[in-house]
Order: structure tokens, then sequence, then C-alpha cells
């Protein structure tokens, strides 16, 4: 029998970088699959998945794209409540390629440099809406390799290219578990010296911090970055020190400890894990 601590740490070591916190959102009806750019290109395959990610069934008659495609859904048109619905450029063909039933077809085709898809309401209200590209921080692997783009997680931000990756075989990857760390409660030392000594002790789940150690929200760093507000401001680390230590912790039932963990961060620009 094994047995699992029930607190896993995970640390992170920077160099003049900017750590942002996961950027959350909600809405019922997402927008969380995109197949954009076909492979081969004439193929008539593109489509659009929505996820229901609220615990009711939820009718989307009358809703419509307003951007990217035009379609709009037909009377008692539902899509229970965790599940997912289907729109195709072409039916038929997407049966074909990938055994999926689908809605359409649409009018018009997905952009394949990017471009704005917006879904709405039948009352004309926006329900959600993504402006991919075809570029970074954006899944590249979607861009005419036969991939299409989907969501790490339907919380994510799906306006944002860090919240999606590349899918070989579209809905077939698993819905990975989101473990939300807040920008707060976050704890930092400047990287003048060594962490711990031995140095690797720093990042066990027992370590005791000294007086080195402070609180810290993010993001944390120096200088100015445009359009971002640095809620922790590093003093003195130009021309001084080159790093900084971060720690925080994580929670995870014992029975629910993953055989992986990914990492989400965005950083200016150096980074140890």
């Amino acid at each position: 029998m094994h047995h699992y601590p029930k607190t896993i740490t995970k640390i992170f070591t920077f160099s003049l970088y900017i750590l942002y916190g996961i950027s959350l959102t909600y809405s019922e009806i997402v927008i969380n699959e995109v197949h954009y750019n076909s492979e081969p290109n004439n193929a008539l395959n593109e489509f659009i998945e929505l996820h229901n990610i609220s615990d009711n069934t939820i009718n989307i008659s009358g809703w419509f794209f307003s951007e990217g495609i035009e379609y709009r859904f037909p009377e008692n048109t539902e899509i229970e409540a965790k599940s997912y619905l289907v729109i195709a450029e072409n039916p038929e063909e997407l049966i074909k390629s990938y055994g999926k039933e689908a809605l359409g077809p649409y009018s018009g085709n997905l952009a394949s440099d990017g471009e704005r898809i917006e879904l709405r309401r039948s009352n004309g209200t926006v329900a959600d809406t993504v402006r991919y590209q075809s570029s970074f921080p954006w899944p590249v692997g979607a861009n005419g390799s036969g991939s299409s783009m989907e969501l790490i997680n339907p919380l994510l931000d799906n306006d944002l290219g860090g919240s999606w990756r590349s899918s070989s075989v579209p809905g077939i990857l698993p819905e990975l578990t989101l473990i939300g760390t807040s920008n707060s409660d976050w704890r930092w030392r400047p990287g003048d010296t060594e962490a711990s000594d031995p140095i690797s002790d720093w990042r066990k789940t027992d370590f005791i911090e000294d007086n080195s150690w402070a609180n810290a929200t993010l993001p944390i760093g120096y200088g100015s970055v445009r359009g971002i507000d640095i809620a922790t401001e590093i003093n003195g680390m130009r021309n001084s020190f080159t790093s900084v230590f971060l720690r925080n912790e994580f929670h995870i039932d014992p029975e629910e400890i993953p055989q992986q963990l990914q990492i989400r961060f965005l950083l200016d620009d150096g980074m140890i894990i």
C-alpha cells in the first residue's frame, strides 16, 4: 500500500520574471473546441463544439453565431448538463472523418489566420466570445496539421491563447482537472543566496521557512509592463540579484493524486521549476 501526503507543494524559481495567477471565467455555455484549418485544406470538416458546464439542461433555441460563422440553432435545441454540442461545416463529412454527429451545416468558414467567434442568445446578448489566433500563444498545432484546438478546462478564460491545447483526435483527449491557485497566499524570498541547505530542501513539503521569506500577491516583479499592474514590487533587484524563490501549496485528496501535473504560467524571462 502506498501512503500519499494530503498536501502536494509545487514551488517555482524565476529569473527576472512576471508571474500571473490562473484566469478563471464562468459562462454556462462555452465555446470549447474549434477546428478551423483542416488537413487537407479543402476538406469540409471544420466544426465548433459548445459545452454546457452547468448542472442544468439549457435550451439554446434561437441562439446564433454573429461572428466567425453564420448559424442559428433550430427550435427545441437543448444541451444537457455537462454535455457537448457540435456545429459542423458539413455534418456528413464530420461523421466520415471523426464519427461525430453534429448540427449544421453553417454558412461561411473559419479563417485560418484567426478571427473572432461570437455566440449570442436569442435576445441578442453575448453568451461567449473567442478571438483565436493561428500563432503562439495559441496552439500552433491546430493550424493546418489536422488538429483542432480545445479548452484545457472549461473554467479557463477561453479568449486567452494559453487556455487552449491542440487535440490530434478531436474530443478524445480527457478533460483536465484544474487546481486553481489564487494570486494571494504566495511566499517568496530574493535569490541573493540559496534558499536552503541542502539546496533542494526548500522544494519539500516539510521545509521550514526562515525570516528571509515574505508574503506575496501575484503578479510579482519590478519595472513597468504594459497592461499589467504589479501587486508585489521587488525592490533592489536590479543590478543586485537575478532570481527569486516562490512557494505555494495546493491540496489534492489522496485518491485523486494524478500521474502527472501540468503547470500554466506567464513570465519574463526565465524560469526553473
